[in-house]
């Protein structure tokens, strides 16, 4: 049996240690439910010590491509919290930034500002956005 169809929401807000390697799938499968999501918020949940103990050896980008996620098309925000290691975030935003189309502005929210360089790098230079998002790298203290 796969996830419900919940074609009614448009916002969604996750809260997770990170996004590892065991939690990936599940989120998949949720999101594949969700054709008319608009907004997307994954953020942290727990502490950081809690994040280290789980893999995040990273999903590249063949898996997102073969996910067929409906909502992408007409996905217009999103906000992603980065965590230490969080391969599988940089990989999902990159995702995100080179197939929906109609992207307005992706966030991406840092726990200290010396992974901003790290993550820009990774992020935004190797993306090739499809579409005229902005992408605002935001520095949070914990």
């Amino acid at each position: 049996m796969g996830a419900p169809i919940l074609d009614n929401v448009c916002d969604l807000s996750v809260h997770c240690i990170r996004l590892n390697d065991d939690f990936v799938p599940a989120v998949v499968s949720f999101l594949r439910g969700m054709p008319n999501l608009n907004i997307l918020c994954i953020r942290r949940a727990g502490t950081w010590i809690d994040a280290e103990t789980s893999e995040s050896s990273g999903f590249g980008m063949e898996y997102w491509k073969l996910q067929n996620l409906a909502f992408l098309h007409q996905l217009k925000e999103v906000t992603i919290e980065y965590s230490d290691n969080g391969s599988n975030e940089i990989g999902f935003a990159r995702y995100i930034l080179e197939h929906a189309q109609n992207l307005k502005k992706m966030v991406i929210v840092l726990n200290c500002e010396t992974m901003q360089s790290k993550v820009v790098a990774e992020i935004v230079s190797r993306s090739k956005m499809i579409s005229t998002a902005a992408v605002i790298i935001r520095v949070e203290a914990q």
